[in-house]
């Protein structure tokens, strides 16, 4: 019988292992290049958790006790004088203030309110004249009541700012009652007599009032006052202005 010999030379054994391309293996034809596999990158995730900067500032939001102001009245009523007047003015909120301020201004002729965490209203409040008033605006603002002491995280709260622009500068009286806080003063229609209405220089610097004695912390300084008399030096009577109990 014939026997067939089925052993291959080493070298011929070698050649064949090296023509075999691995399983997924891109192959070229004749005259052309093949390219390189590349691996594929992980997608960074959609929402990447962002790390805080170095130095970053941390601060703090204060919205819980936020009140707006819902409307600005202004109207006035005969004084005991036939050429006086009472005028009275109304901030009327949909809830008392955590607190609030008044300045007169007497070199700039303004009086500036300033209500904290308060909000204006969806729709403007319009402005209204009443002598001495010539009008009025109603300002949001947002302010860090940490800003003047050293060291603290600052606190961002809302404020109102309302800024009343006047002729001249009458003697006011503030208080306030429920959600509802008032101005008053007296006026004339006298234009020979307005000097004894009028807030005499030097007599009433800054006013700081505070809404029923509420201060929270971080502001506490701003509730003190700062200089002048609460006396007006004026002869005119202020007795039969409107009282209202806090």
């Amino acid at each position: 019988m014939k026997r067939h010999d089925y052993r291959l030379k080493a070298g011929v054994v070698l050649a064949l292992f090296c023509s075999m391309a691995p399983v997924g293996a891109q192959t070229a034809a004749p005259g052309s290049t093949v390219a390189p596999l590349v691996t594929p990158v992980p997608a960074a995730p959609a929402n990447p958790v962002a790390m805080p900067k170095k130095n970053a500032v941390v601060t703090s939001d204060n919205d819980a006790q936020n009140t707006s102001i819902e409307g600005i009245q202004i109207s006035h009523e005969p004084g005991n004088k036939a050429d006086e007047v009472i005028v009275s003015g109304y901030f009327i909120f949909k809830e008392k203030p955590a607190s609030y301020f008044y300045e007169v201004k007497q070199l700039e002729k303004k009086i500036v309110f300033e209500f904290n965490d308060t909000k204006t209203p969806a729709v403007p409040i319009p402005s209204v004249t009443e002598p001495p008033i010539q009008k009025f605006t109603v300002e949001q603002r947002r302010i860090d009541v940490n800003k003047d002491v050293k060291g603290l995280t600052p606190e961002f709260h809302n404020q109102v700012r309302v800024t009343l622009f006047l002729d001249n500068i009458p003697d006011i009286h503030v208080n306030d009652q429920a959600n509802v806080i008032l101005f008053s003063y007296k006026w004339t229609t006298n234009l020979q007599k307005i000097d004894k209405y009028v807030l005499k220089p030097g007599s009433k610097g800054w006013i700081k009032y505070a809404a029923g004695g509420v201060a929270v912390a971080g502001i506490g300084a701003a509730f003190a006052l700062k200089g002048g008399s609460s006396t007006s030096g004026s002869a005119i009577s202020t007795s039969d202005l409107p009282q209202h109990s806090k």
